[in-house]
C-alpha cells in the first residue's frame, strides 16, 4: 500500500495564503523604484567641451543633482572649460589632475547650482577657478586642503542656507555673496 498525502490545507486555502506573499513581493518591488538614487562620481573627461554636453565627461553622462562631478587624474593638464548652460551637481571634488582648474561662465547668463556636498579640494594637488554664478541648494561645506586653492569669481547666491568654508588652503571670493535667490 503506497502512503497517501493529505495536504495540510486545501489547495483554494493554500492559493489564498500565497496572495498576501505575492501582494508583499510586488509592493516592495514598486517601492524600491521610488528610492532615491545614490551619488555617484562622474568623472570629467581630458578635454575643454562644455560641462553640459555629455562629451565632456566619461562614460557619455552629465552628472546631476545626485551626482559629484569629480575632476581627477584623468585630466593631463589644465583646463578651462565653460558651464555651456546652468549645471547642477550634489557636489565637485578635486583630487590629482595634472594642472589647475577654471570653470567659466562667458556669458554670465548660467548658473552653477551645488548641492548638499559642496565643493572638496581636501584632496586636491591643484588650484579651482569658477568664474560663474553659484547657487547654493543645499547646507554645505567648501574644504580646500593645504596643496589647494579656491578661487570664486562670481556672485555666490547663499538662498538662506549655510556654508562653510573651510580646511588648510586658501579661499578667495572676490564678489558678493547675496542671501536671497537670483
Amino acid at each position: 500500500m503506497s502512503p497517501s498525502f493529505r495536504p495540510l490545507c486545501p489547495p483554494a486555502l493554500a492559493s489564498k495564503l500565497h496572495r498576501p506573499v505575492a501582494r508583499f513581493a510586488l509592493a516592495m518591488a514598486v517601492a524600491s523604484l521610488a528610492l532615491p538614487a545614490f551619488a555617484a562620481d562622474i568623472v570629467k573627461d581630458n578635454n575643454a567641451i562644455d560641462l553640459t554636453n555629455t562629451n565632456s565627461w566619461i562614460g557619455g553622462v552629465v552628472p546631476g543633482t545626485p551626482d559629484v562631478a569629480l575632476f581627477n587624474s584623468v585630466l593631463t593638464s589644465g583646463i578651462s572649460v565653460n558651464l555651456g548652460f546652468d549645471f547642477s551637481t550634489l557636489g565637485l571634488r578635486v583630487t590629482n589632475p595634472a594642472g589647475a582648474i577654471v570653470i567659466n561662465d562667458p556669458t554670465a547668463g548660467f548658473k552653477y547650482t551645488l548641492a548638499d556636498s559642496g565643493i572638496d579640494l581636501t584632496a586636491a594637488t591643484v588650484p579651482l577657478t569658477i568664474n560663474a554664478t553659484i547657487m547654493l541648494n543645499g547646507m554645505q561645506s567648501w574644504l580646500v586642503g593645504s596643496s589647494s586653492s579656491l578661487t570664486i569669481g562670481g556672485p555666490v547666491h547663499l538662498d538662506a542656507f549655510i556654508l562653510t568654508i573651510g580646511g588648510s588652503g586658501n579661499t578667495s571670493i572676490s564678489t558678493a555673496m547675496v542671501l536671497g535667490t537670483k
